[in-house]
């Protein structure tokens, strides 16, 4: 099974569309998204599609997609999320780049300004009131909008438009999603080893290394540490105001 060009980007801002749902405090639209018969069918047709291709051969494994035995309802996932994710910022596995990356607040606030770049080039930015530019989420939608506006140009015969697009998701998973979503995923394994989200995070794993290998990426990983890890309390939650009153008990770089 093989694809043109333009269903095979159709077939990749699939995949990135099914994992943000898979990491965004699950709605409504989640919810349909990881339950629903047919948005299960496109994704193990994407899978498939895309298996067949060297770089991406891990993602036959993932047509299924998350395992959600047990978790019978709207409710019940967001209940998981929340033992997961914590309901400030865990520091276990926090699902938010800067927590690996930067130290420092005002480091913190260049990336998000280089994220809101990406995401102005595109016409889109993140609705005040839901979350940080730099949540995993967040990035993979990005990521999903630019592999499908790269299907539809393609599609449409407009081979530059079609460049600009894959571009800028090789820049962005070069200087974002590709550093620290390997040490994420091996986090969040780790965390909730028995739970639904162990899969979610080898299919992310498996895909954004899949990216990264079928475009020649190289982005420089990430140490396996958080921000969070540094504070001398030892709550397995915290939010910016523990970071800000940290004082000389902070670490000085990363």
């Amino acid at each position: 099974m093989t694809g043109s060009p333009a269903v095979t980007a159709y077939a990749r801002s699939r995949l990135y569309a099914y994992l943000a749902a898979c990491f965004r405090y699950p709605d409504e639209a989640a919810w349909r998204e990881l339950t629903g018969r047919k948005s299960r069918a496109t994704l193990a047709f994407a899978c498939a599609l895309l298996g067949e291709e060297a770089p991406y051969q891990a993602l036959r494994l993932h047509g299924g997609g998350m395992r959600l035995r047990g978790i019978g309802s709207l409710g019940a996932l967001r209940e998981t999320y929340g033992e997961v994710f914590g309901h400030t910022i865990s520091k276990q596995c926090p699902p938010y780049e800067t927590e690996y990356t930067n130290m420092h607040l005002f480091q913190q606030s260049d990336f998000l300004a280089d994220l809101a770049g990406f995401y102005r080039a595109f016409g889109v930015r993140v609705r005040e009131g839901t979350e940080r530019l730099d949540h995993l989420a967040i990035q993979l939608e990005f990521l999903h909008l630019a592999a499908f506006k790269e299907a539809r140009a393609l599609e449409g015969g407009d081979a530059e438009a079609a460049c600009v697009c894959r571009d800028a998701q090789v820049s962005f998973i070069e200087d974002h999603l590709g550093r620290w979503a390997g040490v994420f995923a091996k986090r969040l394994k780790r965390w909730n080893a028995e739970g639904p989200y162990r899969a979610a995070a080898r299919m992310l794993a498996d895909y954004i290394a899949a990216e990264a290998r079928a475009n020649a990426a190289s982005p420089a990983a990430v140490a396996d540490v958080t921000r969070g890890e540094f504070l001398p309390m030892a709550a397995d939650e915290w939010d910016a105001s523990d970071w800000q009153t940290a004082g000389e008990n902070g670490p000085a770089s990363l």
